[in-house]
């Protein structure tokens, strides 16, 4: 029973993304602005002035004395954006701030949240433009800059679409919204005979250039995988449908993720074909006591072909080196006692990696962006 509930835990693990671990990425699960939103705020201002707004993400302060009778202000996130003015990109979403036309008496003050990380040029060449619809297209604004805070404030005598932008020649927003699309089976052995798959299919998508520490997560409107949708996990800061046991993915099968866009993510369609086979440990088993003079690491269900895989020995301490070996999948591999110079004794994870992975190379997505479609089977051993 002790093993058995070992190998449970070691499966809600991988469902936590040990596999990021011990391929050197994490996520910092912070969010971008306003990602917990719904991108909409509704609010009554009279004579007496006041202020609508999304929080973190854009404010309307009118003064008071700029309107004559009490208003229904709202303001909605445009999912579908126009083109930006000829020249500038995006650093903040496009936002509607109605109603439309709405003219003030005295000047009221819109404060829009940017994107630092979308920025490629100097934050004060940032500027606030409007399109009032009415054919005249983007207008720039007289735009303050408040680094420190990332924000731009401009002041408007009427409503209209509003947007953060900045020149792309000088530099502009960043490359593009970094992408990774996973098709993932984790797996978790006792024997041959007992076996642990948690499913994981998940679209992360990052709005700086930092593929392996995203620090402004941001969410697609809707995100599909064949015929499962993806809904948005605000703790892990992506989309993600998890399943432990009933399976979600068939070997050899072919994967199409189809993304709705929303805010700094493009739409985008892609697809992956998904390994024909799923390799999995079975020495050492869960907490198995292993030397550090060297032990062999052995896996069942393999091609037997040519199909590479990737080992990865990693410590719970993360400021401990791990140690990686690329292997033919023909069942076995040995670290001897020099490949484990580098590691000290204690509890340590062995990952076995089996995955294809290609890159998207697609409009408004960075270069860097990759779709993968992997199997990983991990145990815990204690090294001595």
């Amino acid at each position: 029973m002790r093993r058995l509930a070992l190998v449970m835990i070691a499966g809600a693990l991988l469902a936590l993304g040990l596999s990021m671990l011990v391929l050197g990425c994490s996520s910092s699960g912070t969010t971008g602005p306003g990602d917990g939103g719904d991108g909409t705020a509704e609010e009554s201002v009279g004579p007496a002035g006041g202020t609508v707004e999304i929080e973190d993400e854009v404010t309307l302060e009118i003064p008071a004395g700029a309107l004559a009778d009490t208003t229904d202000f709202t303001i909605e996130e445009d999912a579908t954006p126009q083109a930006p003015p000829a020249g500038q990109g995006y650093v903040s979403p496009v936002y509607e701030i109605g109603p439309s036309g709405t003219a003030f008496t005295a000047p009221a003050t819109i404060t829009l949240h940017y994107d630092e990380n979308a920025v490629r040029a100097d934050e004060e060449e940032i500027v606030i433009c409007a399109d009032d619809g009415q054919g005249g297209g983007w207008q720039a604004l007289q735009t303050t800059v408040d680094a420190a805070a990332d924000e731009a404030s401009a002041e408007v005598d009427h409503l209209s679409m509003f947007a953060a932008t900045v020149d792309t020649a000088g530099g502009g927003p960043g490359e593009g919204t970094f992408a990774r699309l996973l098709v993932h089976r984790g797996i978790v052995s006792l024997d041959t005979l007992f076996v642990v798959r948690t499913d994981i299919l998940s679209a992360r998508f990052d709005s700086t250039v930092s593929p392996c520490v995203p620090t402004k997560p941001i969410r697609a409107d809707t995100v599909t995988c064949n015929q499962y949708g993806l809904p948005w996990d605000p703790m892990g800061s992506c989309h993600r449908l998890t399943s432990v046991m009933m399976e979600l993915i068939d070997l050899g099968e072919t994967y199409e993720f189809n993304v709705g866009g929303r805010r700094q993510v493009p739409a985008l369609t892609w697809d992956i074909d998904f390994p024909e086979h799923e390799p999995f440990l079975t020495y050492p088993a869960m907490m198995d006591t292993i030397p550090l003079s060297g032990f062999t690491v052995t896996w069942a269900n393999g091609d037997g072909g040519d199909a590479t895989l990737t080992l990865a020995i990693v410590s719970a301490d993360t400021t401990q080196p791990g140690v990686y070996a690329t292997t033919a999948n023909d069942g076995s591999h040995e670290f001897t006692g020099g490949d484990l110079s580098t590691l000290s004794p204690g509890v340590h994870a062995i990952a076995l990696n089996y995955f294809v992975t290609e890159p998207i190379d697609a409009p408004g997505y960075h270069p860097e962006s990759f779709i993968e479609a992997k199997v990983t089977s991990a145990v815990d051993v204690y090294l001595e």
